[in-house]
């Protein structure tokens, strides 16, 4: 890309809730606006996800397509917006997205990036999987790069063989670890704010109800460890009062007057400075910002042993524990070890930080993502030449 040349991507999504992959593009577009890009941005509507956000995002252009909904109007429209932007390339997120990219960058003959967001296939049945691979694999021919959130996901979708060697590309998920960190003087007035006292235990969990997410896991080792422990307190983000009460409807033990819902999504960088001790119970995952986020606010964790969360491995014994994703016993010894020693929550929880500031920052990402776009254009210009 020549200096002083402006580069046009079109970022497509799927989905534009408050969910990883939404946010992940959300800060990469933010994190590029001042590096001589410009995005055209097309998502669904939702007000209350990161629409609002991406508006307010210098050099970007927001269109809003039901992308996961099947219209026939969509891929019209879609093709008539790339037409009139003219990106230099496709930078889609997740798998429906991808369903559009690969199509349009085939048809427009513009070079295609595909980020994955987690690998979904295991919660399909047999022959359901079988097409998600093949469909896969066949989309990898008509993409240039394939971006892979952690190591293990990339390891796992090389076994797969979703595609070839050269496509890979591992670009880890990115926090600003100026605005996720320690701030101890926010945790009483906000814990008073939920009411949750001074004293106690608070793990905190970033889930949605989602199989995924194993939520049900997670809620049944609310109800142990409070039972066990009077002083401990879960606090989920993600979630809302109908989820407990389904979850509840279908026996899963919850003790109520512990939970506290977050509904205030907007500030989780300060709400997390509430909690002690970070909860995740994923069946799998790419690499959970929930998870970074909480690490870099200074937050131990107790993990699923899956693929995203080995990404921290590391750090086992020394910050992290990683158990078994059924080992129901595991997490909650591990839960027991942290609500009983509050100091050394807050020691290997400075460890945690220490990681994510050097593994998984915003800096790092921004940079690796730019040097991919300039070195894709680049080799579309040498093919003109």
């Amino acid at each position: 890309m020549c200096t002083g040349e402006v580069l046009r991507t079109l970022q497509i999504s799927g989905r534009s809730d408050l969910s990883g992959g939404p946010i992940l593009m959300t800060r990469l577009l933010q994190g590029l606006s001042e590096h001589g890009f410009e995005h055209l941005v097309v998502c669904p509507d939702r007000p209350e996800g990161v629409n609002g956000i991406l508006a307010k995002t210098p050099n970007v252009q927001l269109l809003n397509l039901p992308l996961r909904e099947l219209r026939t109007q969509n891929p019209y429209s879609l093709l008539r917006a790339a037409q009139q932007f003219r990106p230099s390339l496709i930078h889609s997120h997740g798998k429906a997205a991808g369903l559009y990219s690969r199509a349009l960058g085939k048809c427009l003959q513009i070079p295609v990036i595909h980020h994955y967001h987690g690998l979904h296939y295991r919660q399909y049945s047999a022959w359901k999987r079988a097409a998600y691979l093949w469909t896969e694999r066949n989309l990898a021919k008509m993409t240039d790069r394939i971006i892979c959130v952690s190591e293990s996901e990339r390891k796992e979708a090389g076994q797969l063989r979703l595609a070839e060697e050269r496509q890979w590309v591992v670009i880890p998920n990115g926090v600003d670890t100026q605005q996720f960190c320690p701030r101890p003087e926010l945790r009483s007035p906000m814990r008073t704010q939920l009411g949750i006292p001074e004293t106690a235990f608070v793990v905190w969990c970033t889930m949605r109800n989602d199989h995924m997410k194993h939520p049900e896991l997670a809620l049944a080792l609310q109800g142990l460890l409070t039972t066990s422990n009077p002083e401990a307190f879960f606090v989920i983000a993600g979630m809302d009062d109908t989820d407990l009460d389904s979850f509840e409807r279908q026996g899963v033990s919850l003790r109520r007057s512990h939970i506290r819902v977050l509904k205030d999504k907007t500030n989780l960088h300060e709400w997390l400075n509430i909690a002690d001790c970070y909860l995740n119970t994923s069946r799998w995952e790419g690499l959970s910002l929930g998870l970074l986020e909480a690490m870099a606010t200074g937050l131990p964790a107790v993990l699923s042993d899956v693929t995203g969360n080995q990404e921290v491995a590391p750090l086992q014994g020394n910050g992290v524990r990683l158990v078994h994703r059924n080992h129901i016993d595991g997490y909650l010894k591990n839960l027991k070890i942290f609500s009983d020693s509050k100091r050394q929550c807050h020691s290997e929880g400075a460890r945690c930080r220490e990681y994510v500031e050097s593994h998984f920052n915003t800096t790092m990402m921004i940079q690796s993502i730019t040097l991919l776009y300039q070195t894709i254009a680049d080799s579309v210009e040498n093919r003109k030449t």
